[in-house]
């Protein structure tokens, strides 16, 4: 649809946010829509000084037109600065085109849904595009499974990776590639109630303690190092609070959070209402931001990227369930359930979320004899803003050498 609306070009963010406000009457309700939810949240202020950023060029103004499905109050010809760009951006949208296609042929057969198949189109990231091309997905009790594997074989244990809360896999996107090359098997999944995994039991701390365990048995079918991200890494502690989970060998947790316990009770309406914020561009954008040291990568893409697993047919009922349920609840645990475990903690030295100075102690405290690192120049997403040295990190572990004096990382006792 881009090459449709390429002969309409507008000259300024008149005409540009004039369509913008026109349209808003119309499609407030449409949530996907970034710049309808920031007229409704922030006003015209707001939208206009974002749209000086993000109009800054004839490709941004394209795509963002496109995008909202706004036809411009009038024509210009091109001019030959907008030509010269035109004639630049050919050959890697016919790239992005080409991979584009093959991503649609591989997950058309796993039962993607189209809509997510069409807000992939939006995505530009190669390793976001990349990572869609490999998913799997498998029937287990608990859920139709969502996963995504690295093509590496060793004798070593396999890495099987736990994002954090209302996520997916696609947060592993630029980590995965990393780990391959350093030779590590490596797996990660959507769990029950977010990414693209379907429930068949519900979405409950115990329906994602059975999916864990179920996916170590049947997919990984043998030793495991089990790794979790943010809150994943409470669903890390839960999962081996009992035992259940079996063939774990090994844990590592990047930015845990285990020492925020729980959610206050909310009735029905409002775990809906906010749920509906929690899907909404502001936010997202806000939780973009705050999550890197380089504010550059908490960029729009991303926030396209983070957005593609709410597309999930059940996504918002599946969300609901789980506020409702209370959710984790394991600072009491984290000693008990991983003292026996060879642990490594990676954190961001610069993690405004989860800052190390509040969090870090607490660890230190419970799991005297883990290794503990930070991760240089990075804020929560060490396996998104600094995938190199965290893939090292975890491929020494996993292959049973000291971390050491890693480039990119340090002691953070």
């Amino acid at each position: 649809m881009l090459g449709n609306t390429s002969h309409h070009l507008t000259t300024g963010l008149q005409a540009s946010l004039l369509g913008l406000y026109n349209c808003v009457s119309s499609c407030l309700s449409r949530s996907a829509l970034p710049s309808h939810r920031l007229i409704a949240d922030y006003g015209l202020a707001t939208t206009a000084a974002l749209c000086c950023t993000h109009f800054c060029n004839i490709h941004s103004q394209l795509c963002i037109l496109q995008t909202l499905h706004i036809k411009p109050s009038k024509s210009y010809r091109c001019s030959k600065i907008a030509q010269h760009s035109c004639k630049q951006m050919t050959a890697p949208m016919i790239a992005k085109l080409a991979l584009l296609a093959a991503t649609s042929h591989a997950l058309a057969p796993n039962a993607v849904t189209s809509i997510i198949r069409e807000k992939l189109a939006e995505v530009e990231e190669p390793a976001a595009l990349n990572i869609a091309e490999k998913y799997e997905a498998v029937d287990l009790p608990s859920s139709r499974t969502t996963f995504v594997r690295t093509n590496a074989k060793s004798t070593a244990p396999a890495l099987v990776l736990l994002h954090g809360f209302d996520s997916s896999l696609f947060e592993y996107r630029r980590l995965l590639p990393q780990l391959e090359a350093q030779g590590i098997e490596a797996y990660a999944l959507d769990l029950v109630g977010w990414g693209l995994t379907d429930p068949k039991q519900g979405v409950s701390i115990e329906a994602k303690r059975q999916q864990i365990e179920e996916f170590v048995r049947d997919v990984v079918k043998g030793p495991c190092v089990l790794a979790g991200a943010s809150l994943g890494a409470a669903v890390v502690v839960d999962a081996l609070r009992n035992g259940e989970v079996e063939n774990v060998e090994k844990v590592a947790l990047i930015g845990p959070q285990c020492f925020i316990d729980g959610a206050p009770p909310v009735p029905e309406w409002g775990a809906r209402l906010g749920v509906r914020v929690l899907r909404s561009w502001p936010l997202r954008a806000l939780a973009n931001v705050i999550a890197y040291k380089d504010k550059r990568l908490g960029n729009f893409d991303a926030i396209r990227v983070g957005l593609l697993h709410c597309e999930r047919d059940a996504w918002e009922d599946d969300a609901v369930e789980w506020l409702l349920g209370g959710g984790y609840s394991v600072s009491d645990i984290v000693a008990p359930a991983l003292r026996d475990e060879d642990t490594l903690i990676l954190w961001g030295d610069a993690d405004e979320i989860l800052p190390p100075a509040d969090a870090l102690p607490q660890f230190a405290s419970a799991l005297p004899d883990a290794d503990i690192r930070f991760v240089d120049a990075c804020g929560h997403v060490p396996h998104l803003e600094q995938p190199l040295p965290t893939a090292m990190a975890l491929a020494r572990f996993v292959g049973g050498n000291p971390v050491g004096a890693l480039p990119g990382t340090r002691d953070a006792r």
